[in-house]
C-alpha cells in the first residue's frame, strides 16, 4: 500500500473510529513529526498509541488536560486506576472541530466510544464505571481530517444520594 493510499484509508478509518495512532499504519509516525500535536497535561507531549500512553503519567481528576492536534491525529491518556466513578469529557473546543473519543483497554480494542455526548455542540463524553478492569486508556481524535484545540478533563462523579432510587 503507497502512502497516498494509507493517508485516504486513515481519512476514512477516522471516520469510522479506527483512528490514527492505533499502530495498524505505520506512517503516523512520520504525520506526527511534521505537524506536531501539543498538550499541557502529564509530562507535557501527546501519546500517540497505548504502549507510549501506558509510560506517562495518567491523567488527573479534576484538572483539565489542553490538547491540540493536527489533521488526522489522535491522541491516547492513561487513566487513573482506583478513581471511582468518573466521566471524561471534550471542552472548550476551537471553532468548527468536532472531537471523537473513545475507552479502550490496553490492547486497544474500543470498550466505549462517543461523538457527541458532551455538554457543548460537538464535544465527547464517556462515563467510566468503578468496575472498569484496568488499566484503561482514552483515545481522543477529531473528526473531517481538521486540526484544532480542545480541553480533555476527567471528572469524579458524585455518589448517589442515600434512598435516591
Amino acid at each position: 500500500m503507497n502512502h497516498r493510499h494509507a493517508a485516504r484509508m486513515r481519512s476514512v478509518a477516522l471516520a469510522g473510529l479506527l483512528l490514527l495512532g492505533t499502530g495498524t499504519l505505520p506512517a503516523h509516525r512520520a504525520l506526527a513529526q511534521t505537524a506536531p500535536a501539543q498538550a499541557s497535561g502529564p509530562e507535557g507531549a501527546l501519546s500517540f498509541d497505548v504502549a507510549e500512553a501506558a509510560e506517562r503519567p495518567p491523567l488527573v481528576v479534576g484538572k483539565a488536560v489542553a490538547v491540540e492536534l493536527a489533521r488526522g491525529q489522535a491522541a491516547y491518556f492513561r487513566l487513573p486506576e482506583g478513581a471511582g466513578e468518573v466521566v471524561a469529557l471534550t471542552r472548550r473546543l476551537s471553532r468548527n472541530i468536532d472531537t471523537v473519543m473513545a475507552l479502550v483497554d490496553a490492547q486497544g480494542r474500543v470498550l466505549d466510544e462517543d461523538d457527541d455526548g458532551g455538554e457543548e455542540s460537538l464535544a465527547s463524553r464517556i462515563e467510566i464505571g468503578a468496575d472498569q478492569a484496568g488499566p484503561l486508556f482514552l483515545r481522543v481524535g477529531l473528526l473531517e481530517q481538521a486540526a484544532g484545540r480542545f480541553e480533555l478533563v476527567l471528572e469524579a462523579v458524585p455518589p448517589p444520594e442515600p434512598g435516591a432510587p
